[in-house]
């Protein structure tokens, strides 16, 4: 009680108000962290420890009041000293430099120390603040932060850069019955009066975006294995959810720590190792050192899980297992290799558990879940390397996309076939063991990957990962030869070399033969083929143009005969010729009900359920959509019926009541809606009823949906008892109105970015404003939208400006749409480039849309 005693006392003086400083003569520097300000503070700066204190009244309206004192190392004082602070400046209360007062600057987001209040050596800063509180998202009864990519400035004044790793020791004052959890262990609690005080250990070295707490009203189950402790701390009032799936998260948890021992030969290197389980983040899932967030309904199953969802679950958990060596132990040097980690953690994840899953198709999975994604985003004119230029940390928005995500994987399998699978683990841990508590960009990585090969796997890296685009292959006969030559997509003759699986029909039958295309010509005696169906191993990446032959058999039911890889394969080749004009969409939609109807994979099902909802409202006019609804609807329907499994059923379910527009099929969503008519192994959640209504309010403009009550969104309401989702409920309810002007009003709401604080929220009313059946009404909101756009980039959390594209365009198809785009982009020249890929691949698929139905509009 004494110590607890002291310390209110030192916070007492460290939150005393003092009057500002004048400012000495002005220093400029640039809003966020130039990569020069990195570089230079790399190497001036060094030995940090940061104690911070943080005084968190029960009440989230309330201020937290912060305080922190950095000891640090100057190896060179020549300049000022720029700390990190992205608050508002009235935030700082009162500044200390070696224990005296000291008149500093404030500007673009930076406080500024004079060089004469510093020294060569050990140095001190003390600053007490009042704490811009929205990384640390604040619930009524739990908070947790969220520093990542560049976060932990917004919340207290740091070196807010990822090669700056330091120790921190973290102090929370808290409302009496809350618990607080952080990197490292707590070292003492002090309990009392109406205050609770937690008192961290020191961390290791981490840097600012690691660093990571949460305090709230938690319960917690503690399993020991081995000497080996895990914690699993959740929500107050979810035991019973927990008692059901504790095995299991505890077994896969234990497991996947010793893997990743046995793999690396490094033992766990942080203090802990603690899972938070919350039931709303803004993330999916977070790993901090010694601390990892989950959603909680990713992880807490009812009923049975299927192995699908057992296997989901085990690959999240090892994943971030895996990023406490390949993310956390050995972090990225700057924000351009950040991905980096998220590639070497899913490589990783994979292997460590698809092995204990012998019943999923592993292979295809990866197919479906990677390369559509990625062919998506190198397709469009907004294409990119992987590895992008980045100036300044504040573009970190701006380097984050599908493309990254996924075709990284793809690409590492390949490397991987390069350098044998063995060495590929030699040389990981001898990567871990150069740069342990340590940072390394995606260069380092390749050097100590390219001393385990023979290859060139420099020149291979170069090509793949920092030239733009992909290869595209066309087969054709030549003379006496059958010839597939390989093009650069942007024409700039780069040679794309990796392994080409082809499947080649010959009088004897068929057979499979592996290529390495490391030119731009492979070549084979026509008597030797009748028919080559190029990827057929699903190995190589990039566009494979079908010439009738090929597309023929494709769409033919001989398409059955194939395995499911295979098919999954053809699908996406498909689908690509398609978007390339290539196929025509009436052939694709011939073909997808003939797909549906056959296809028994679940993974080949979601694909193509994808594919056919973007085929109905993206590459159907309303007229085809009309004639074609009453073939697929009874299709869906039926299957949804009649599926085995209830994964099928549920991605049937959800086809068909996103593409229902007919008297029968909407009069059936609301016979759904009202339990008239249930579905044997379809659990509708009430989350899906809210959904349910929200598609059937939005189609409350068509003839066919005239049983519809007019206030179907104000029923849904008195039957949600979800706080959550009635507030979701009201969000999104004014975007569904039949009145065009409530919805024009809705949308200058969204102007302010007080009105977007819940993204996911707006993301989805977005989406239904733009929605194809109200998609000409929504037009005039397209330019506003781009107008917000760097706006949007400054405020939002870090996927959030993709995702406000992505719905804006959502139900668009028309040309005056493009045209506003490229307007808007001629008159914004000086648009960040990197925001101009993401406008160029997120309109793509309505300039497509457009281009094909300007082609092929007599095509019926």
């Amino acid at each position: 009680m004494k110590k607890l005693i002291i310390l209110l006392v030192f916070i007492v003086f460290l939150f005393s108000a003092c009057e500002q400083q004048k400012q000495q003569e002005s220093f400029q520097v640039e809003k966020g962290i130039s990569k020069s300000l990195n570089d230079s503070r790399k190497q001036s700066i060094g030995n940090i420890l940061y104690t911070l204190i943080l005084n968190v009244p029960e009440n989230k309206s309330e201020i937290i009041k912060g305080g922190i004192q950095i000891d640090f190392q100057l190896k060179k004082n020549e300049t000022t000293l720029v700390l990190d602070f992205n608050a508002p400046k009235e935030n700082i209360l009162q500044v200390l430099v070696n224990g005296e007062k000291a008149e500093y600057q404030f500007n673009n987001g930076h406080l500024i120390l004079p060089k004469a209040a510093l020294k060569v050596g050990n140095n001190q800063v003390k600053i007490d603040f009042n704490v811009n509180d929205k990384a640390l998202n604040r619930n009524d009864d739990f908070l947790y932060s969220s520093f990542a990519p560049n976060k932990a400035s917004t919340v207290f004044p740091c070196f807010d850069q990822l090669n700056l790793k330091a120790l921190f020791s973290l102090n929370l004052m808290l409302p009496p019955g809350w618990t607080a959890i952080g990197n490292a262990p707590v070292r003492q609690l002090d309990e009392g009066g109406e205050r609770s005080l937690f008192q961290f250990e020191n961390t290791k070295p981490i840097s600012t975006s690691m660093f990571g707490f949460a305090a709230g009203e938690f319960d917690k189950l503690t399993k020991e294995k081995n000497s080996r402790i895990v914690n699993i701390y959740f929500p107050k009032g979810e035991a019973d959810k927990l008692d059901a799936n504790e095995e299991y998260l505890f077994d896969v948890q234990f497991n996947a720590l010793d893997w990743m021992e046995a793999y690396t030969q490094i033992a766990y290197p942080f203090q802990k190792y603690d899972l938070l389980l919350l039931p709303a983040l803004k993330e999916n899932s977070t790993a901090q050192p010694g601390l990892v967030y989950f959603q909680l309904d990713d992880l807490l199953l009812e009923g049975k899980p299927t192995a699908v969802q057992d296997l989901k679950r085990a690959k999240l958990i090892a994943s971030k297992t895996a990023q406490m060596w390949y993310g956390n132990l050995v972090s990225a040097d700057w924000y351009n290799s950040s991905w980096v980690s998220e590639m070497l953690v899913e490589y990783l994840s994979s292997k460590m558990v698809n092995p204990s899953f012998t019943t999923i198709y592993h292979n295809l999975i990866f197919l479906t879940n990677h390369f559509p994604k990625a062919l998506a985003i190198d397709r469009t004119l907004g294409n990119h390397p992987i590895q992008q230029e980045c100036n300044n940390s504040a573009d970190v928005n701006f380097l984050s996309n599908s493309l990254a995500k996924h075709k990284t994987p793809i690409l590492f399998r390949q490397l991987e076939k390069i350098i044998s699978e063995e060495k590929m683990r030699l040389g990981l841990i001898d990567y871990l063991k150069k740069y342990s508590f340590s940072n390394a960009s995606w260069d380092d990585l390749v050097i100590v990957l390219d001393r385990k090969t023979k290859e060139d796997l420099q020149s291979w890296c170069d090509t793949w990962f920092k030239e733009t685009g992909m290869p595209e292959y066309k087969a054709f006969q030549e003379f006496d030869l059958y010839v597939i030559n390989q093009y650069d997509q942007n024409r700039n003759d780069v040679i794309w070399s990796q392994a080409l699986y082809l499947y080649k029909r010959w009088p004897g039958g068929w057979q499979n033969k592996e290529v390495w295309d490391d030119t731009q010509r492979y070549e084979f005696p026509i008597h030797e083929v009748d028919m080559v169906i190029m990827n057929w191993d699903a190995y190589a990446y990039g566009y494979f143009f079908q010439n009738n032959r090929e597309k023929n058999f494709l769409l033919s039911d001989l398409m059955f005969k194939l395995d499911p890889m295979r098919r999954g394969v053809s699908y996406i080749t498909l689908w690509e010729n398609l978007l390339r004009g290539n196929l025509l969409p009436l052939d694709m939609r011939k073909a997808l009900p003939i797909y549906l109807e056959k296809e028994n994979q679940i993974e080949n099902i979601n694909l193509l359920v994808s594919y056919y909802e973007e085929m109905f409202w993206r590459y159907s006019n309303p007229q085809q959509r009309k004639e074609w609804a009453g073939i697929m609807e009874a299709l869906l329907w039926d299957k949804m019926k009649n599926a085995q499994y209830m994964d099928e059923k549920y991605a049937y379910y959800k086809a068909f009541i996103n593409t229902a527009i007919s008297r029968d099929g909407i009069d059936k969503m609301l016979a759904l809606w009202r339990d008239e008519i249930i579905i044997s192994d379809l659990k509708l959640t009430e989350k899906d009823k809210i959904k349910l209504a929200f598609e059937l309010a939005l189609r409350k403009d068509l003839p066919a949906a005239k049983n519809v009550p007019d206030d179907i969104l104000d029923r849904q309401k008195q039957l949600t008892k979800n706080i959550e989702l009635l507030a979701e409920l009201d969000f999104v309810s004014p975007a569904l109105s039949k009145n065009e002007g409530v919805r024009s009003s809705f949308f200058e709401t969204l102007k302010s970015p007080k009105n977007r604080t819940n993204e996911d929220f707006v993301i989805e009313a977005v989406q239904f404003l733009h929605h194809s059946l109200r998609a000409k009404s929504a037009e005039k909101f397209v330019l506003p939208s781009l107008e917000m756009l760097e706006e949007i980039c400054e405020s939002g959390e870090f996927h959030f400006p993709d995702r406000w594209l992505a719905a804006t365009f959502y139900g668009h198809r028309s040309a005056s749409v493009t045209e506003t785009v490229n307007n808007f982009l001629s008159a914004h020249p000086d648009l960040n480039p990197k925001l101009k890929q993401k406008v160029l691949q997120t309109i793509d698929p309505v300039q497509r849309a457009v281009d094909l139905e300007l082609e092929f509009e007599t095509e019926e």
